[in-house]
């Protein structure tokens, strides 16, 4: 249920009731319980406050209070939880939710019981589905089958009720239910697609803390710190990336505009909180730091001045000199520094200079800045980087407790509390040199690595700053720093495109796992929620834990971290389905077209496993890594430990986009091929022909396919890189016995044309012995890429061949594909390279056997 109006349907029910606020880890968190608390304390309130680090804290919190509270009130957690099925015995009881995390979950949205109530200015709930798309009704569905059904009928027919009571069914009965079953079938086929498309991304709303601010105003108890700790949040939101930029300049632009009408006048000037939105540096603390440490390490100009290596740091030098500061200046504190120095930085860092010779842009940003009394100026920015240090305070600097690092937050922006604030902002600066180096060390050590369709980052172990990066916001701190200075500093312009996934050290044996979305996306939607959801249930029982709040964060043992990178890369690079499906196009082709080809030998169809794709694209990974480590394809390099057939493939090409333009019926065709070197007399395996076996094997009942485009490849030494496309197809039952005379049995010859003829597949029809009376549409010509639409005998079709262009327009430039097999009783002698295309086949390989020749472009006999 929503809540509309704030006041009635919410706060005024709290009056006489005990409240227990239930709060998450984060700025937003601290600075929601801060505008509320003191709205309790006003009003004589009673309230309790119980600081969650996760979802197990959470399920604790209410364990512990459920019997003595009635009203929860849940900050920035829950929402993306069935609530009703998380939390036990809800009778009597209210659920209050203010978080800014989405998608909602659909539960909690269309509660009936009016027990789950949702606190929100985003009246925008456009995205979450219809209820009619959601929720079966079926009552409504038995009453109109009741109302159609004519009882009259059935006695008119002369049935009787049988000796037990019953009354034969009547066929109108029958009919409407399977009707209404496969009503509901498709329903619920409807339902699945509609929860994945709204749960397929994880993004933020806008701050919490919004909502407490206008609840403030609602019962008239606006003040001047409630907008300051509410700009806070904002900053928040802005600087870990959860908002766009445009986004945050239209909710500055609404909160300035109330600094005015909530201004106090009855202070003194000594205790007088003044805010104002201005235009500010963006180098973090550096108030309260020295202007060189600060420039150099804040994320956006060290990225752009690339300060970490020697040349950026020789150019950060010179830049300095050229603005007219003097390091020995930069390098004192920002207070202590000249008053003349001090008063020009602003304006000197927006010479023109800059932009031009430095590509130093972008350096000021609207942001609120408060003064109290006689103290340094303190921006947003600042009080933000404090806060959270104290927030996610490591375990060396205190007792590293949940509970106490939230109040000393809290304490953070009491405009009080001083001494808190200051060590806040000493701790922030300590954890900005740990950021700083830690990213130092990433791109020092090559520790930024491609895996297929993402960056993967994994901190060593016995690094010294793994302390500080235990927790949420900190670490998702660290991981945009680092893809902004991998984007910076990598010459492939890919890389800005890629998400990034940093894996650090944990308690207990685990490693803590953050995707965040790509640099050029503008919308701050990430996908790993979804997908490490979906990774989660494959892996064994307590190897992922779903324990944060955010679900683009989760725990993975050490033991099977490997396993969970290996299958992250291949859902990744491969699967663009995100529910953990191959991409069902190119899968649904290589399927289609090994049953059209299975047909014209009168096999069986092949049924498309997901798990067998998951397997072939897990072994596709490997050679392609073993391939880019060795310069040269590797296909077979040994007997593998599974009882599946597989057929492999690869190829160069040009560029990956244009290798992965190649349709899936690509493989199948150069696999089937080698019909032509097939001999029907011999009832044993056959490596010349290992492929075509395998693909028309009568025993054969289901297949799976992966494939991996690599980065370019050096070809022998020379300059000239080529990616390469590699296919894998595993079946089971396996195909290929060897030591068994049973290829008569499971191999038959093609129904139409000669035995050893290679059909003409750019206008292949998979009604292979049926004359079409109608136009049709046939299979997709993979030169063209278009479908050949005609009136056409499909048996006179299948029969015909055009030998002298099977090699232009099916194999092109150079394919190379090993011998398929039976992994677990394959003879090492067995496996062997065929070269198709314009390589020249060894004589020692094709020796005493009666193959055609073949001319290519230009004009060399090549010996197929």
């Amino acid at each position: 249920m929503l809540v509309k109006h704030l006041r009635k349907e919410f706060y005024e029910l709290l009056f006489g009731k005990r409240v227990l606020i239930i709060a998450n880890s984060d700025i937003d968190s601290v600075c929601t319980v801060k505008i509320f608390t003191e709205l309790l304390k006003i009003d004589g309130i009673s309230f309790s406050l119980c600081p969650v680090d996760g979802i197990t804290d959470m399920k604790q919190a209410y364990s512990d209070y459920c019997e003595t509270v009635n009203v929860f009130v849940l900050i920035n957690c829950g929402i993306s939880l069935d609530i009703r099925d998380f939390f036990d015995n809800l009778n009597n009881k209210l659920v209050f939710v203010l978080d800014c995390h989405r998608p909602v979950h659909v539960n909690n949205f269309y509660d009936e019981t009016n027990q789950i109530r949702i606190l929100s200015l985003d009246g925008n709930f456009d995205e979450v589905p219809n209820f009619d798309d959601l929720f079966w009704s079926g009552e409504a569905l038995d009453s109109d089958d009741d109302g159609n059904d004519d009882d009259s009928d059935i006695l008119d027919n002369g049935e009787s009720d049988d000796e037990d009571g019953s009354r034969g069914r009547n066929p109108k009965r029958r009919r409407n239910e399977h009707d209404k079953e496969r009503r509901q079938m498709i329903w619920k086929q409807k339902r699945n697609e509609l929860l994945f498309k709204y749960t397929q991304f994880g993004y933020y709303a806008p701050p919490s803390s919004l909502v407490a601010l206008e609840l403030s105003w609602a019962i008239s108890r606006g003040d001047i710190q409630y907008v300051w700790w509410t700009t806070v949040a904002l900053t928040d939101a802005f600087l870990l990336e959860k908002l766009p930029r445009s986004e945050y300049v239209q909710k500055s632009t609404e909160l300035s505009l109330h600094i005015a009408r909530e201004a106090s006048s009855t202070e003194t000037p000594r205790d007088c909180l003044k805010v104002n939105f201005e235009k500010d540096l963006c180098f973090l603390l550096y108030r309260h730091w020295n202007l060189y440490d600060s420039i150099k390490m804040t994320p956006h100009s060290a990225c752009m001045l690339k300060s970490w290596g020697m040349k950026g740091e020789g150019r950060f030098h010179e830049m300095l000199g050229e603005l007219g500061l003097p390091q020995l200046e930069c390098h004192q504190k920002y207070t202590s520094m000249d008053v003349r120095l001090r008063k020009k930085v602003k304006n000197v860092f927006n010479e023109p200079v800059l932009r031009e010779k430095y590509n130093f842009q972008d350096v000021t940003v609207g942001t609120f800045i408060s003064e109290i009394g006689f103290r340094p100026a303190l921006s947003a920015f600042d009080c933000q980087l404090a806060c959270l240090s104290l927030l996610e305070n490591p375990v060396l600097y205190g007792s590293g407790n949940v509970v106490d690092n939230f109040l000393d937050s809290l304490a953070a922006l009491s405009k009080k509390k001083f001494d808190t604030l200051d060590r806040g902002i000493g701790l922030a600066k300590t954890q900005m040199t740990a950021m700083y180096n830690q990213v130092k060390e990433f791109l020092s050590m090559n520790l930024i690595l491609p895996r297929g369709g993402f960056l993967y980052v994994q901190m060593p172990e016995g690094s010294p700053n793994v302390c500080y990066f235990r927790n949420t916001s900190s670490l998702l701190f660290l991981a945009q720093f680092t893809q902004r200075a991998a984007v910076a500093s990598a010459r492939n312009r890919r890389w800005s495109t890629l998400p990034l996934v940093l894996c650090v050290p944990h308690f207990g044996g685990y490693w803590t796992f953050v995707g965040i979305k790509p640099l050029s996306l503008e919308l701050p939607k990430n996908l790993f929620g979804k997908l490490f959801e979906t990774l989660a249930k494959k892996m064994a029982t307590g190897a992922v834990l779903m324990d944060f709040v955010d679900p683009h964060f989760v725990l993975v043992h050490g033991e099977h971290k490997d396993k969970f990178v290996q299958l992250l890369e291949a859902c990744m690079l491969n699967y663009e389905n995100l529910d953990g499906t191959p991409p069902s196009d190119w899968l649904r082709e290589i399927v289609r077209f090994h049953n059209i080809l299975r047909k014209r030998h009168g096999s069986g169809s092949l049924i498309l496993d997901y798990e067998l794709a998951y397997q072939a694209q897990l072994y596709a990974m490997q050679i392609a890594n073993k391939s880019m480590a060795a310069g040269k394809i590797i296909l077979n390099d040994g007997v593998h430990n599974i009882k599946l057939g597989e057929n492999t493939g690869a190829r160069k090409g040009r560029s990956r986009h244009q290798l992965f333009q190649l349709p899936g019926s690509f493989p199948v065709r150069v696999w089937y091929s080698e019909i032509a070197r097939h001999s029907w007399t011999t009832n044993y395996y056959q490596a010349n022909s290992g492929h075509f076996t395998q693909v028309v094997w009568n025993a054969t009942k289901r297949v799976g396919c992966g494939r991996v485009v690599t980065e370019k490849l050096c070809r022998e030494g020379k300059l000239k890189l080529e990616p390469i496309y590699i296919v894998v197809c595993r079946y089971s039952p396996p195909g290929n016995w060897l030591h068994k005379q049973a290829y008569k049995d499971h191999v038959h010859p093609p129904k139409v044309g000669k035995p050893n003829q290679i059909p003409d597949f750019t206008k292949f029809c998979p009604q292979d012995s049926k004359p079409c009376s109608k136009p049709i549409v046939c299979c997709t010509d993979a030169n063209t890429m278009k479908d050949h639409t005609e009136n056409i005998n499909c048996s006179s079709l299948s029969s015909r061949t055009s030998q002298s262009s099977a090699l232009n327009n099916q194999f092109g430039r150079s394919f190379v594909f090993s011998g398929t097999k039976t992994t677990s009783t394959l003879r090492p002698d067995y496996i062997s390279k065929n070269y198709l295309g314009r390589s020249v086949m060894s004589a020692s390989y094709h020796r005493g056997l009666p193959w055609p020749l073949w001319h290519d472009k230009r004009g060399r006999n090549i010996r197929q």
